[in-house]
Formats: structure tokens, sequence, C-alpha cells
């Protein structure tokens, strides 16, 4: 975890092993396919939020309503996890890369240096629990060679607001809950 006001982003950067791919394009996305990626992706991000959130657990004490919402929400939470594995069983993933993700972009390993200001479709797929990418594009900043290849930092174009805090609540959850990990392994 980092924050890049040095590195051309602001603000949290995580560090996750995600599924991922990238393609070089050659002309930007027109008006209307960025209205309709910027609309899934903005779904999407909701049913991160939804899956990512932990219901608190409640005592024994409380109202049956209370505890049958509970029992329901375990059920739902099993019926989800059900699906989700025959997703993942009929779906081919891209290989888990380890990504450096904020709000405004993100820095991924490349086997080839790719070079700014090359526009890219990413697909990354930010909620493990669902197997469908975020499709984001990207302007290439900058490639460092680094042990592997090289690391590349590339900038998300075409953001609508709602993605951004979207993008923006997502990297704090897990930024919050890295941190949490870590006081637990302490």
């Amino acid at each position: 975890m980092q924050t890049a006001d040095d590195d051309d982003f602001d603000g949290l950067m995580v560090h996750e092993q995600l599924s991922f791919s990238w393609r070089l394009l050659d002309a930007p996305p027109s008006e209307s396919e960025l209205v309709h990626l910027c609309e899934a992706n903005e779904a999407l991000l909701r049913v991160c939020a939804t899956l990512d959130d932990a219901m608190p657990r409640l005592s024994n004490e409380g109202s049956e309503v209370v505890q049958e919402l509970v029992r329901f929400d375990a059920k739902l939470n099993l019926l989800l996890e059900m699906v989700s594995e025959l997703l993942h069983t009929t779906r081919q993933l891209p290989q888990m890369t380890p990504l450096e993700l904020g709000a405004q972009g993100l820095r991924f390993p490349c086997a080839q240096l790719l070079a700014p200001p090359s526009l890219l479709l990413l697909d990354v797929y930010a909620c493990p629990q669902f197997p469908k990418a975020l499709r984001l594009f990207a302007r290439v900043l900058d490639g460092q060679e680094d042990l592997e290849g090289y690391r590349i930092m590339a900038r998300f174009e075409g953001l609508s607001t709602a993605m951004t805090e979207g993008l923006e609540k997502l990297v704090f959850r897990r930024h919050r809950r890295s941190i949490a990990l870590r006081k637990h392994k302490l």
C-alpha cells in the first residue's frame, strides 16, 4: 500500500493479485462506446461493493425479524458463492497479475515496453467473487524496466464521476482490509 502523490497519481494505490489483460487500441472509443462501458462498470462496481460489505455479526439477542434477516443473508451469500463457482468454471480468466491499482490508474508488469501515449483497453477482474471485468481505457504514461520486463504506468481515461467514486471506494476498502489483516497477523 502506498500513496502515489509523487508518481503522477493522487490517492491510495493497493497492491493486489488480480486477473488482468490488456490490448493496444488504434483509436479512442466512440462516445456511445464510452457511455456503455461506463454504465457497465458502474454496475459492476456496485456489485463489488455489495459483495465486499460484510454484515456485522449480531449477538443471539435480537428480534426474530433481525435473526431471520441474518439467516436470509447467510443463505443469499451461499447462493452467490455457488453461482460464482459455476461462473469460474465456465469462463477462462486471464492469469493473475500483480497490480498497483488506484482510482486514477494502475501499474502492471509487461513483457514489452509500451510507449507513451499508447491507448489501452484494460480488463481488470477487481471483484474475485464475481468473474466479470472492469473494462477501462487508459493512456500509457511511463514504462520502467524491472527484473521481469517492464512496469507500465497507465492513467484511466473517460471515467464518469460515478466510476471514479466507485474506484475510490473499492481501493479504500481494499486498503482498509489490508491494514486489518496486517494488524491481525501481529
